[in-house]
């Protein structure tokens, strides 16, 4: 009802949001986005600090009311949304992705330029690194964060081996500097920081 915290026991409607179906919703560090079911995006929450702008909605003030994002072309379906503390993701049913915040410097959403198409996208924590599916199953890793030591140089794309040709991959499951790849076969494969074991590979480092 108010910028501040509000301890009350119950649930309070969502101001100004469009009386249409909410389709996905994401959320990351007191911060919202969500896409509606006329394929509308809004944002709200914080969006000022690190990765000012990560909102999409032109300035970097908090909002405390849904606002609609702005730079994604109106014509072409979007099929995920992802909300992280810096950095904000739309992937579009055309396989374009499009960002806002830290990752491009830029307080709208601005077509990240790819030489593939996407078919999937998941975030590794804190921003990290982005993890691709494309258009032809092949899993892509593109490395900004300074905890991915394992994947090579910041700012850097590179395709990780072991997963056989005859398999295809379906689905990504992503840790905080770590991730799991489930395959047609559904058989399940992990890469990354193994420190505490969480790859599930017998051993650990």
């Amino acid at each position: 009802t108010d910028t501040s915290f509000n301890s009350k026991n119950k649930f309070i409607a969502v101001k100004e949001l469009p009386d249409i179906d909410v389709k996905s919703i994401s959320v990351y560090d007191n911060s919202v986005l969500i896409l509606l079911d006329n394929n509308e995006v809004y944002a709200w929450g914080k969006n000022s600090g690190w990765g000012a702008g990560h909102l999409g909605v032109e300035t970097t003030d908090d909002k405390y009311t849904p606002y609609k994002v702005k730079g994604l072309p109106i014509d072409i379906k979007v099929i995920k949304i992802i909300l992280r503390g810096n950095s904000s993701y739309i992937l579009l049913e055309n396989g374009e992705l499009y960002c806002a915040g830290k990752i491009n410097d830029s307080n709208i959403f601005l077509k990240f330029e790819l030489s593939f198409r996407v078919k999937n996208i998941e975030v590794l924590y804190e921003d990290n690194g982005l993890v691709f599916i494309d258009v032809d199953d092949n899993i892509i890793v593109y490395r900004i964060g300074s905890y991915m030591n394992w994947a090579g140089e910041y700012n850097s794309f590179f395709y990780p081996k072991g997963i056989p040709d005859d398999e295809k991959a379906k689905n990504i499951f992503v840790g905080a500097n770590y991730f799991f790849v489930q395959t047609n076969n559904n058989r399940l494969y992990s890469i990354g920081d193994n420190s505490k074991g969480q790859l599930g590979i017998d051993k650990f480092g």
